[in-house]
């Protein structure tokens, strides 16, 4: 039996989904799953390009197995990489890709007796169990006293940001809440300036809502209590299908048992639409936790970045929420080091943080171009070491508010 090593360089939820549905497709198959990517007859590595941090980690990952693989292994490259950043895949890679889109393609390449498209897409996710099977280099996976002192000592507190959210809840910052994860969207309906996701993922597609009520029932009834719904655009759900996520919520509110729900990658410009109605549900008790992507608590930088927001309503939003919920927890995700960010727009970020008053993490990243966005040829580029100081100044901050928040 032919043998195949199948592996995730993100633990994104979409990467590590589709890394299983490519797993359970090869079984299907009579293919030998395997963890030795030395005895593998195909490989197929899923890549992540949200980041410029995490297309370093797929090139070099993709360097070292083509080192170690057997001579006549057939390797592919899989996931948003290949859509995102072509040229610099090209780079270091020669063979055969594609991406989420595209995963058709794994027919042709095996000789597949069932398709892919016939085989269950596994839309649930536990966190325990996928894990597994990721590769993490150390400087993201390390929990190690070592680290943590040499970050301190480089005064790189950004690292060190992240080290003691590992330590303290035995997690990377950029794993969300939720024991089991339920996937209720695709794609997006955003055009941001700095973001090619919907180029490689493509435009909403929601799942049908009795779909998502059973899988949840399931999970209830086996136990599960703490459980995320994931997507995209978490907050756009429904729009392509003449409903909304307040619809959704409020029949999985319908659903009997002890479990709490986890809202993931919910853009502000969705919550502001729909507060009235996602207070009153969030009353009921379910809702214990919002992700709230902002990104930039300055408005000049939102418009530049083409997010439909302000910050400043935003704030008052967040402050309203925290005032009527005071046990929710709120996170967010932001950017520094924008194109043409200006010493003032990065302390109306630093100030936006200080008031709005995150009770969760904040996901910090300094900003990395991505092909073909319009950021990209955006006058005033920002020199790395201006981003890596101010991702510095503002993990400084985030470490006291962990603290605050945690101990």
């Amino acid at each position: 039996m032919k043998k195949v090593f199948v592996e995730s360089t993100s633990i994104c939820r979409n990467n590590l989904l589709e890394s299983q549905w490519y797993k359970d497709f090869f079984v299907e198959n009579s293919w030998e799953l395997t963890e030795d990517v030395q005895s593998a007859d195909f490989i197929l590595l899923n890549t992540c390009s949200f980041h410029g941090v995490h297309e370093r980690i797929c090139f070099r990952r993709i360097e070292e197995i083509k080192r170690v693989k057997k001579a006549d292994a057939k390797f592919v490259v899989c996931g948003c990489l290949p859509g995102m950043n072509p040229k610099g895949l090209m780079n270091v890679f020669d063979g055969v890709s594609f991406g989420p889109q595209e995963v058709h393609k794994l027919d042709e390449l095996v000789n597949a007796s069932k398709s892919i498209s016939k085989v269950a897409f596994p839309n649930t996710f536990c966190a325990e169990e996928r894990l597994k099977f990721v590769h993490l280099p150390p400087e993201l996976s390390a929990k190690t006293i070592k680290i943590a002192v040499r970050a301190l000592i480089r005064r790189e507190y950004y690292w060190l940001y992240n080290l003691l959210f590992y330590v303290l809840f035995g997690t990377p910052t950029y794993i969300l809440y939720g024991d089991h994860t339920i996937k209720v969207e695709d794609g997006c309906l955003g055009s941001c300036s700095y973001c090619s996701i919907p180029k490689a993922r493509g435009t909403l597609r929601s799942r049908p809502s009795g779909e998502i009520k059973k899988e949840l029932e399931s999970l209830v009834k086996n136990g599960v209590r703490r459980i995320g719904l994931w997507g995209d655009d978490v907050g756009a759900y429904g729009l392509d299908d003449d409903s909304d996520v307040c619809s959704l919520l409020e029949e999985l509110n319908e659903v009997e048992g002890d479990f709490d729900l986890m809202l993931y990658n919910f853009n502000p410009n969705w919550y502001s639409l729909y507060q009235t109605r996602l207070k009153k549900i969030i009353s009921r008790g379910r809702i214990k936790a919002i992700h709230l992507p902002v990104q930039s608590g300055s408005d000049s930088v939102l418009r530049r970045m083409s997010r439909p927001y302000k910050a400043t309503e935003i704030k008052k939003q967040i402050l309203e929420l925290r005032g009527k919920f005071s046990n929710l927890r709120l996170s967010t995700n932001i950017i520094v080091g924008f194109p043409g960010e200006t010493e003032e727009e990065f302390n109306e970020t630093m100030k936006f943080i200080s008031e709005a008053r995150f009770n969760e993490i904040v996901h910090l990243l300094s900003y990395s171009s991505q092909t073909d966005t319009s950021a990209a040829s955006m006058p005033n580029q920002i020199p790395e070491k201006i981003k890596k100081n101010r991702a510095d100044t503002l993990s400084k901050k985030l470490i006291i508010q962990l603290f605050k928040n945690k101990l």
